[in-house]
């Protein structure tokens, strides 16, 4: 098992229509954070462009009560990420997507990243609402450099 945990690497998501107060809190500042919006398929689709080869695995994350849940099911075959997408019942609210992969030839064991194609996975970045107008041009500005041609829009959450 520690094997597998120092060798496999997650990206998370969000899954849901409407912008989260929690997650901005947890996870971005109000005056300098961005966050991407995207679809499970242009996620996808973005990953299979350019991802290298890798074998990525995409999942629902499966909320558990660790006291009354197992997190393997007894007579499921285990499955290299099964413990990858599960997380306990108070973090029901981040409402996850994740990709996963295992990469045993990095030694390092920090981080590891994937090629994907950003024009593809973008549809719309939103800063945080209390972003300064010059934050949000410099954002716009960046991506325009990047050919990266999506609305930038401010938060509504505060």
């Amino acid at each position: 098992f520690n094997r597998i945990k120092q060798q496999t690497y997650v990206n998370c998501w969000r899954v849901d229509n409407n912008e989260s107060f929690g997650m901005w809190s947890a996870y971005a500042n109000i005056e300098t954070g961005i966050a991407i919006k995207t679809t499970a398929g242009r996620l996808i689709a973005s990953c299979n462009d350019i991802a290298g080869g890798k074998n990525i695995t995409i999942g629902k994350v499966r909320y558990i009560d660790e006291k009354t849940e197992m997190v393997q099911v007894p007579g499921m075959p285990l499955n290299v990420f099964y413990n990858v997408f599960a997380k306990t019942k108070p973090y029901e609210y981040e409402n996850e997507l994740r990709l996963a992969f295992e990469d045993s030839t990095n030694k390092d064991n920090e981080y590891q990243s994937i090629d994907i194609n950003l024009c593809t996975l973008i549809e719309e970045i939103r800063v945080g609402a209390m972003a300064h107008p010059l934050f949000v041009r410099m954002v716009d500005g960046v991506l325009k450099e990047t050919g990266i041609n999506v609305p930038v829009i401010k938060s509504k959450i505060k």
